[in-house]
C-alpha cells in the first residue's frame, strides 16, 4: 500500500527534473510514462485476481491453495514481465513514433522508456512474503 503511495510522489519529482532539461526531455518522459502505465494496467488483472483467490482460500483456511495460487501469480508475474520488459527494450523506438513522438522526442524517450521499462519485470510480490504460505 505504501508503494502505490509513494508512486505518485515519485512520477511529481522525476517530471520536476526531467522538465528542467527541457520541452523535448518532458515530452519524451510524458510519452514513456504513458505506455509504461498502459501496461501496468494490462496486468492489473493478476493482482486483483490474485487477492482475491488468495483471500478465498485464506479465509477457508486452506493454506495449500492460498500458497499454491501465490506461486502460479508469482510465475506468471515474473513471465510477463520479463517478456514485457524485452519487448520494450526492441520496440521502444517504434513504440514512440507510433504515438506521434517527433524524431528529438523518440531520440531521448526510447533509452528513458527501456530503463523504465526493464523494471516492470521486476514489480512483482515481495520474496519475504513468500514464507507466510507454506
Amino acid at each position: 500500500m505504501l508503494a502505490q503511495a509513494s508512486q505518485p510522489i515519485l512520477n511529481i519529482g522525476e517530471t520536476a527534473l526531467i522538465g528542467r532539461l527541457g520541452a523535448e526531455a518532458l515530452a519524451a518522459r510524458a510519452i514513456g510514462a504513458a505506455i509504461i502505465s498502459s501496461i501496468y494496467w494490462v496486468f492489473a488483472f493478476l493482482t486483483f485476481g490474485t487477492t482475491t483467490l488468495i483471500g478465498y482460500h485464506f479465509g477457508a483456511r486452506d493454506k495449500k491453495a492460498a500458497g499454491q495460487t501465490y506461486f502460479h501469480a508469482l510465475v506468471l508475474a515474473l513471465a510477463g514481465g520479463l517478456a514485457v520488459a524485452v519487448a520494450g527494450c526492441v520496440f521502444a523506438e517504434p513504440l514512440f513514433r507510433l504515438l506521434g513522438a517527433e524524431p528529438a522526442v523518440v531520440a531521448k524517450g526510447a533509452n528513458y522508456f527501456r530503463i523504465s521499462d526493464f523494471c516492470v519485470a521486476f514489480r512483482i510480490p515481495e520474496p519475504r512474503s513468500w514464507s507466510r504460505w507454506q
